[in-house]
This record gives structure tokens, sequence and C-alpha cells, in this order.
């Protein structure tokens, strides 16, 4: 197992930052947002960064399924379909982060945040005429397909579109749309998490710090599930999509 010894304030920077990651996480998505500029800025290079932030995610996607579970129990035949295609893209996507060199993949990572933030403003410009979209069944296992193939290669941001298509697209209740998409999470993290482990890309110590705020961040969140703005949330994690797209770009 790979460790990489920090001083006392940076592991409780990555506890405090894995708590509120987890928090974003679990209400809307968007937490590796933080989490990963977090790795990089105490010396992670990105690709171990985006390595290792898969056990925190896969912690914290359990925690939050677990929590959430408790206030509204899972459509489970639905969930467990819908995460069969998001696994094989996972998998794909992570064979394909794993051979990227560092210096490519902070850049890939910066301009990934700056994507995203420009579709989130954007999509306060151009709302769709209807709340729902009711598309064929087996359309939305190819979305699911390639959104799988997005989480595998980096996660990032992931959470939140995937909370968007299960709640808008699959027409899941919210707080079970909330349910599916960490547990979803959580399915093909662990088998991500083993691909980056071969390519010895994973320090120890970091991810599981971040786990334990993970653990907290999760249990809080789902207390404020049903009273929370999941809108709110995203404003915050955009913000946050601003500032690390521009750092990572430009170092």
């Amino acid at each position: 197992m790979d460790f990489f010894s920090l001083e006392i304030w940076q592991y409780a920077l990555l506890f405090v930052g894995g708590l509120i990651a987890s928090f974003f996480n679990t209400i809307a998505g968007g937490g590796s947002m933080l989490t990963l500029p977090l790795m990089v800025f105490l010396g992670a290079p990105s690709t171990v960064a985006n390595a290792t932030n898969r056990i925190f995610m896969f912690v914290q996607s359990g925690a939050g399924t677990i929590s959430l579970y408790k206030s509204e129990p899972l459509l489970w035949r639905d969930t467990l379909v819908y995460s069969v295609p998001t696994l094989i893209g996972a998998l794909i996507g992570a064979y394909s982060a794993s051979i990227i060199p560092a210096q490519a993949m902070k850049h890939v990572i910066g301009w990934i945040f700056l994507f995203a933030f420009i579709m989130y403003i954007g999509k306060n410009f151009f709302k769709p005429s209807t709340s729902d979209f009711n598309i064929p069944r087996w359309l939305r296992y190819i979305l699911l397909f390639v959104l799988g193939i997005y989480g595998g290669f980096i996660q990032a941001g992931l959470g939140a579109i995937l909370f968007l298509v299960l709640n808008r697209i699959c027409q899941m209740p919210k707080i079970s749309a909330m349910g599916a998409k960490n547990f979803m999470i959580a399915f093909y993290t662990l088998p991500v998490l083993i691909v980056f482990l071969l390519q010895g890309q994973v320090w120890w110590d970091m991810g599981l710090v971040l786990s334990a705020g993970a653990i907290l961040g999760a249990q809080l969140a789902a207390h404020c599930a049903t009273r929370i703005s999941t809108r709110a949330v995203m404003v915050i994690v955009s913000a946050i999509m601003l500032i690390s797209a521009i750092s990572l770009i430009l170092s």
C-alpha cells in the first residue's frame, strides 16, 4: 500500500474537505470538485489524486446510501438494473484515466471543471419546457453507460448529473434518486478502485482521512436531505468548479 506522509494540519484539512464534499455529494453531487484540487494542493500528482479519490467516493457513497435508505427505501429493481451499464462504462473510463500522464491529467481535470461550470450556468438560462423527459428505457441504458465512462475516468461532478438523470429522466422521487445515485456510484467505484490499485496510483492515507470525514458528512446530509435545496448546494459547487478549473489549468 502506498502512503504519503503529511503534517497534522494537512490531515485535518483533508478530513474537513471530505466532510464538506460528502455533504455535497449525498445531497446532489460535485464533491470531487473539492477533493481533487485539495489533494493536488497537498502534493499528490493529478493521476494519484484521481485514483485516491475513489476510496473517498466508495466510502461516501456507501454511507450516503445507508443514511438515505433510513429516510426512504430504494427502488432496488430499477437501481440494480441501471447500475449494470454504468459499471461497464466506468471500467472503460478508469482504464483510460490510469494510462494518462500526470501533467496532462491535471489540465484535463481543469478543462472538465470549466466545461461543467459553463454547462451549469447555461442550464439556468436555457430551461426545458417540461420538468421531466420521457425517453425509451434502452436510451436510458446508453446514457448511463456514457455517464459511467465519465465516472470511471474522473468522477468529478457526475453525482449531480446522475441525480438529475435518475430524478428527471428515470422519474425516481427525489430522495429515492439520491439514494440510487449513491448506491450506483459505490457499486462501480470498488471495481474502478481495483483498476487504479493495479497501476499503483492510490495513496491510502489521503483516501482514508477523506473517507473518515465522508462518513460524518453523509450522516449530516441525510438529516438535511428533505430540508435543504439541491439548487443551493449546486450554486456553491459551481463556484468551487470555477475556482478549481482556473487553478488547475494555469498550474
